[in-house]
């Protein structure tokens, strides 16, 4: 069903809301997407990543984000 599936769970910090950000770029450069496209889906995954840090889990560093990445031929699909 998926060429691809990663799980992650991001510790609610900033240095490891950095890193994940980081690691999704990466994802994408492998997934073939232009640059253009990498800059677009970076900037709305680390929105929805911040907005799960600060309004969902409070900043509370002892809470956990959960990620959830799936690629397939066709598409990205990414649960926070």
């Amino acid at each position: 069903l998926f060429d691809q599936e990663l799980i992650l769970k991001v510790r609610t910090q900033p240095d490891a809301v950095e890193l994940t950000g980081d690691v999704f770029d990466r994802l994408m450069q492998i997934a073939g997407y232009t640059e253009e496209e990498q800059v677009r889906m970076g900037h709305t995954f680390r929105e929805a990543l911040g907005n799960a840090a600060e309004h969902g889990n409070k900043n509370d560093p002892a809470r956990t984000i959960h990620v959830n990445y799936l690629r397939s031929a066709d598409r990205v699909t990414v649960v926070i």
